[in-house]
């Protein structure tokens, strides 16, 4: 369980992070009603080059939305055990505990994750707008399906932020580095 202080830090990041993900889903929902309801004699429902191309772009968007959140995941983590971590978006208040630090890797993570497979969830509708194959249809749903995968709830990132800081104190009690109970390093 986090801490008071790291809750602070912690719970804002959780409304916005929902909207965020609620946003982009919604973009490609409505983008897909317009499609869908938007009347198109020249669509002749074979499989041309656009479907193959949103096919494959959908699996390939699938995987780089899980790999990518990782290696920044991992990249961060390594930073706040080291003490070297400092992004900080303008105007935000600097976040003072690894959880606050780990709540805006959360955020940026799933940011990266969701736009990669809504950018090709609009690649695979406008496909179905030329062509008018389904299988765009189903790529725009298994997409939008890992949109909705993303949504975070408040226990969701309390327990991978949990997670994060123990992999930190695994890493530092390896590094040998000595840091305080606000995990700040005594140099």
């Amino acid at each position: 369980m986090l801490d008071d202080k790291s809750q602070n830090e912690v719970v804002p990041h959780v409304k916005v992070t929902q909207i965020i993900v609620l946003a982009l889903f919604s973009g490609v929902l409505v983008f897909g009603g317009v499609v869908l309801f938007t009347p198109a004699d020249d669509r002749n429902g074979e499989m041309g080059i656009l479907s193959l191309m949103s096919v494959g772009m959908t699996g390939i968007s699938v995987l780089v939305s899980f790999l990518i959140p990782k290696l920044i995941v991992k990249q961060n983590r390594n930073k706040i055990a080291s003490g070297d971590w400092a992004v900080v978006p303008s105007g935000a208040p600097i976040k003072e505990t690894d959880a606050g630090k780990f709540s805006i890797v959360f955020q940026m993570t799933t940011i990266v994750g969701c736009t990669v497979l809504e950018g090709a969830a609009f690649f695979a509708l406008i496909a179905y707008m030329q062509e008018g194959h389904l299988t765009t249809l189903v790529s725009t749903g298994v997409l939008m399906l890992g949109i909705l995968l993303y949504f975070p709830t408040r226990t969701r990132i309390e327990n991978w932020i949990e997670h994060q800081l123990r992999l930190v104190d695994e890493e530092r009690s390896l590094s040998g580095h000595n840091y305080d109970v606000d995990h700040k390093p005594h140099r």
